[in-house]
């Protein structure tokens, strides 16, 4: 990390955690082939098998009735997931899922897919209702199957749906959910319970403070699986190439590393950030009113008197490593689309994201001093 900075932008990637950094620091890990039938092979194998142990005993989900798939992140899960929809099937999403989403349904249209947008609320809410009656409407003139995409916590405003609200829709509409549960694990107070009445949850593994490149999916038996990369026999024929042995690790000592942090310091910290951008008369607090609430770890808020471009190189400047839920690239700022389909259309330029994490707990003052300066000059 550099010096007399502060990294604030844990919902974009995370930092090592400690217990896998010094692991890495000591350079003895496992390198063979875990399909090998050889010692160094099978102890290959053994580190795998003792991640998906924990894994299921972690969210309580019955190897019997779920598949744990190993793949490169939350893109290829996501991607996989919707890889059993066909010619006449539809995938529903919200407009302000996250682009691996987006991109996926739209490549999917060229199937014969149907893309059907479903209903959020001004606070970043599910209209479970609203999107109820949508499938259904939708099922009444067509005879595919639904295919829907469920945002557990959102990336961009923190925002956190109820998983209660996907049964709700699985159940009355017959559908396939996936649960994106990316932004859940040290950033919700839950995030390791989850139900094994849906269909799939996926999980990217540099999230949390493992390995960029891994990720991994519970998947439901009964669900209609069609492997995404052919290659080999690994994972049962769910996923071809060899094992990620070393991120397998990454993930397990990562998440044992998450379920001792104090999340109660963070949100600590998340809401003495929150008082002081409330403090000025121009600054509105995304999903604050939200239904079920927001990861402990984020803060969204709107300056509505400037862009988020401008904002950003003043606290750069100052040390801290922020973010916005808008594209900047050649001094341009792209709208956030979560802020258009909340209805944030005028303010859709001017959104900025705090997302703290483990490494800013014992510099609570200084980032809270650094914060407040910047928001005096702005």
């Amino acid at each position: 990390m550099l010096k007399n900075r502060f990294y604030l932008d844990y919902n974009a990637t995370s930092p090592f955690s400690t217990s896998f950094k010094s692991y890495l620091e000591k350079g003895d890990f496992p390198f063979a082939n875990p399909a090998s039938i050889h010692t160094s092979g099978k102890f290959s194998r053994k580190c795998l098998n003792e991640v998906n142990e924990y894994l299921y005993k972690l969210f309580k989900l019955d190897p019997n009735s779920h598949h744990i798939i190993f793949h490169s992140g939350a893109t290829e899960g996501i991607r996989s997931f919707f890889e059993a929809a066909s010619d006449g099937d539809a995938i529903f999403y919200c407009e302000s899922d996250h682009p691996a989403v987006l991109a996926c349904a739209n490549h999917l249209k060229s199937r014969g897919v149907k893309l059907i947008p479903m209903a959020i609320d001004q606070s970043g809410n599910f209209e479970l209702d609203k999107n109820v009656e949508l499938a259904k409407a939708w099922l009444e003139s067509n005879s595919g199957k639904i295919f829907a995409n469920f945002l557990y916590v959102h990336n961009e405003t923190g925002v956190r749906c109820s998983l209660d609200d996907a049964i709700s829709f699985k159940n009355t509409t017959n559908s396939f959910v996936h649960v994106d549960a990316t932004q859940s694990p040290g950033k919700i107070h839950d995030w390791n319970k989850v139900s094994d009445k849906l269909d799939a949850y996926t999980y990217s593994a540099h999230k949390f403070g493992a390995l960029k490149g891994v990720g991994f999916s519970f998947v439901s038996k009964s669900f209609p699986y069609e492997s995404l990369l052919v290659g080999g026999s690994q994972q049962s024929g769910l996923r071809g190439g060899t094992e990620n042995v070393l991120g397998a690790i990454s993930v397990k000592m990562a998440l044992e590393e998450i379920q001792a942090l104090d999340l109660e310091a963070i949100e600590k910290l998340r809401d003495t950030l929150e008082v002081l951008a409330e403090s000025r008369e121009d600054v509105f607090i995304v999903g604050k009113t939200s239904k079920y609430g927001r990861a402990v770890n984020t803060l969204n808020f709107i300056l509505k008197s400037k862009r988020a471009d401008i904002s950003l190189i003043q606290f750069d400047m100052a040390g801290l490593d922020i973010s916005s839920g808008s594209a900047c690239s050649a001094g341009s700022v792209e709208p956030s689309k979560t802020l258009i389909a909340m209805g944030l259309e005028q303010y859709a330029k001017n959104g900025l994201r705090l997302s703290l994490g483990p490494l800013n707990l014992g510099h609570e003052e200084e980032i809270i001093q650094k914060f407040e300066k910047v928001l005096r000059k702005l």
